[in-house]
């Protein structure tokens, strides 16, 4: 395996999770990083430059080295497996022959069996007649005699109704039982916080409760009711996020999802929300093929936005909107373009980002889902944090796992996994129902949290 490139090496999955490559990747993530920002004020030849170009170097030695540490030994544990595979084998072989030679022996048994049954019945046949004619023979008379009458009986003795209603119900119930275990086994949704580790191998950053909807489908917003176990959640999620980047906090936080409805767009918006009652937020719908954002703050469709300043059709000003009851700003997708993902990669956009920065705090951009298209592997190398957003009871914990290791295999600030729709109440036959055992305390001091929750409006930047 010397000759094979160590990029091909990390296609791996046992190279690409294996925990001491994935810290490298990081640390050469973060090497390049530096030797990008330092490219921008020094030259090539500065000391500083040649510094940080001579640890991206060693970084990544270290990570070709550690490689070829994990593929050795994937590469001795394949012989092991492959000479106790041929020993089985050799064995398998050596029980066939036996057991052939077994089932001939067996059959001529069972032949010889059933000759020895015959010839008993027939001989039982014949002593039964000849002792029943010695018998009859010196009596004129028959051996009968009435002992009972003959009575009509009063029910049908078959079929039996209870017997079968009884069984059918056993059986059904049974039936029943087991088809709802055989469902339960095959489903590889994701249910808990519990399976994000066990099944997806990420971090739960947060847990979102499943919120009942009305009749417009909408549910109480984390702006609508600061004292709702909703808001706490997205509360306890702003507390991880902001947590998981103390040294470098993250300015730039990508939110994305595997396919779409997973509710992405809605974690984007209520986490910008709960950001802004901390610092200047801005929530940019990036989503340049779905936008939903612009609907889900009031605003217009076509409403100047994210396509409209970098297809130079109008000046960010323009297309930044103040939402004070929100306590942040939005910018909407504007109009739906023809070429999302070359927009996304425009310099333009970099441009904009790069001014952004400097004008809000944070920065929430709303993706497209990974699987669907490749805007949040874009959007992802221009972020300080990703947030991937899996629904509880719905999504594949197979299709999850590969857009996680896609986004990692790009080398994306992956954060953590936010369950969404989580049934805290259904997912108590789990052992999973402590997660949200407080929601009803929160729900009953709505009143008082209301009035500690309000926080000055922003004004745009």
């Amino acid at each position: 395996m010397a000759n094979v490139p160590v990029a091909d090496l990390m296609t791996i999955p046992a190279v690409l999770q294996h925990e001491a490559i994935r810290d490298l990747k990081r640390e050469e993530s973060r090497t390049e990083r530096k030797v990008a920002e330092l490219g921008k004020r020094y030259g090539r030849k500065h000391p500083k430059m040649i510094a940080a170009v001579s640890e991206l170097e060693a970084a990544r030695d270290g990570i070709a080295q550690e490689v070829d540490k994990v593929v050795s030994g994937i590469s001795r544990e394949y012989e092991v497996a492959l000479r106790n595979e041929q020993e089985l084998q050799a064995t398998w072989e050596a029980r066939k022959t036996e057991m052939q030679a077994f089932n001939r022996t067996e059959f001529q048994l069972m032949e010889l069996q059933r000759e020895v049954d015959a010839n008993r019945e027939l001989y039982d046949v014949f002593f039964t007649r000849i002792k029943d004619v010695s018998e009859t023979g010196g009596f004129e008379k028959p051996h009968a005699r009435i002992v009972d009458k003959a009575l009509v009986p009063s029910s049908p003795v078959r079929p039996n109704k209870r017997l079968a209603v009884s069984l059918a119900l056993v059986l059904g119930l049974m039936l029943g039982c087991g088809i709802a275990v055989l469902l339960d086994m095959l489903d590889n949704t994701i249910k808990s916080p519990d399976d994000i580790a066990e099944k997806l191998g990420g971090v739960a950053l947060g847990v979102l409760p499943k919120m009942t909807l009305d009749d417009k489908g909408h549910f109480t917003q984390f702006w609508e009711d600061a004292g709702s176990r909703y808001a706490e959640a997205m509360r306890t999620l702003r507390t991880g996020v902001l947590l998981s980047s103390l040294d470098e906090p993250a300015k730039v936080i990508i939110v994305t999802s595997t396919v779409p409805g997973e509710g992405k767009s809605t974690v984007a918006l209520n986490l910008g929300a709960a950001l802004g009652q901390m610092e200047n937020t801005l929530v940019i719908d990036a989503d340049l093929r779905r936008s939903v954002l612009a609907s889900k703050c009031g605003l217009a469709a076509n409403h100047q936005g994210l396509s409209h300043f970098v297809s130079g059709a109008a000046d960010l000003d323009h297309c930044i909107e103040a939402l004070p009851h929100m306590n942040m700003s939005l910018m909407p997708a504007g109009v739906i373009p023809s070429n999302p993902l070359e927009m996304l990669s425009s310099k333009k956009f970099l441009e904009a980002l790069a001014l952004l920065r400097e004008r809000y705090d944070r920065i929430v951009i709303d993706s497209a889902p990974v699987q669907a298209v490749s805007d949040a592997m874009v959007l992802g190398s221009y972020a300080d944090a990703l947030i991937y957003v899996v629904r509880a009871d719905a999504t594949s914990a197979s299709l999850a796992k590969k857009g996680i290791a896609a986004m990692l295999s790009s080398n994306e600030p992956l954060s953590g996994v936010v369950l969404n729709q989580f049934d805290d109440k259904g997912a108590t036959r789990y052992g999973a129902g402590s997660y949200y055992g407080y929601g009803s305390t929160y729900e009953h001091d709505s009143t008082d949290n209301n009035a500690d929750a309000t926080t000055p409006e922003k004004a745009p930047a």
